[in-house]
Order: structure tokens, then sequence, then C-alpha cells
């Protein structure tokens, strides 16, 4: 029997808080915060085993000169959800989610073959993975309200969900 998996993508301090990295580049981050307070009401309405954490781990300016996140050991590259230690916990050196072996093998093991992916940042990670997972024969389903982007960023945001929906990927929220 194939299964569904929920995927939270890069809910990390450096994406989502204030004084950390993403945010020194877009300071007004109110879209994701109210992401991060959904996804922590997600995780307590659901099993532990339905939810897989993907987060990141980069090497210093990796993006850039002057621009490092996630980078381990540091405060930012620390979780922003709460109550995450029962969670299945994956890291990835790129922006998809398959960019983590560990990830695909998961995946394949629980022959899971529809995901629906949350967290951040829409315009980069989120939809890096959705066309991964599209390509790879994944069923893909997407909620805007759980995916998360600086303020400044709400029409890019928008222009990936319309990206990844032409591509097959299918629009829903839990509960609506």
């Amino acid at each position: 029997m194939l299964k569904n998996r929920i995927v939270i993508i890069d809910a990390q301090k450096d994406f989502t808080e204030p004084g950390f990295a993403y945010w020194k580049k877009h300071r007004a981050l109110n879209q994701i915060h109210t992401v991060v307070q959904k996804l922590n009401l997600l995780l307590k309405q659901t099993q532990p085993g339905q939810v897989i954490l993907v987060y990141s781990t980069y090497l210093p300016n990796q993006f850039g000169p002057g621009f490092s996140t996630c980078i381990p050991g540091t405060e930012g590259h620390q979780s922003s959800l709460k109550d995450i230690g029962l969670l299945r916990q994956f890291e990835k050196t790129g922006h998809s989610c398959f960019s983590s072996k560990g990830f695909s093998e998961q995946l394949q093991q629980e022959q899971v073959d529809h995901l629906l992916l949350c967290g951040f940042l829409a315009e980069y990670c989120v939809k890096a993975t959705a066309l991964d997972a599209l390509s790879r024969g994944f069923r893909v389903t997407l909620c805007p309200d759980l995916l998360g982007s600086a303020d400044d960023k709400q029409q890019i945001k928008e222009q990936a969900l319309a990206a990844m929906t032409q591509k097959g990927a299918m629009i829903h929220c839990p509960g609506s």
C-alpha cells in the first residue's frame, strides 16, 4: 500500500527568525512567522511517523560572498519548530530534499507516493523539491498557508506556486 508523508523543509532559524541570515536581506518576515505557528499546530495534530523534517546544511558563503546560512554548529542551523524530537530528520546540502540520499531512501523504503510539502522558502527549496518529486513520479500537494517566504517575496512565491502547479503539483490545505 502506498503512503502519504508531510515533508517540512528548512524550518531553521536562519530562514525564519529576526536577526538571522534571511532577515538581514528581507526585514519583514510576518508571513514566515505565521507559517511557523501553523506548522507547530500541524505537528500537534499529526502523528510523528507521518512527518519528515528536512533541514539544510550549507557551507560558509555557499550562496555568495558575505551570505552564510544554515552552517552546522550555529544557532541559525537550529529548528524554529517545537517538539521535533520524534520526527524523522534528514540533512540536505542542496535546495532539493532529494539532495539527501537518506530522504530518498526513506521514501522508497516506506513506499511513499504522495508528498505534502511545507516549509521554507517557497521560491527555492520547496520549488526545487516539488519539481524533483514530480519528475520522480511522486504526487505533490502544496498548501500555500504552510509555505513561507519573506513579505517582500510574496509575488515570487505566487510565481513559484504557479510553476509547480503547471508541472503537476496540486494545491490543497489540510482541513479545507
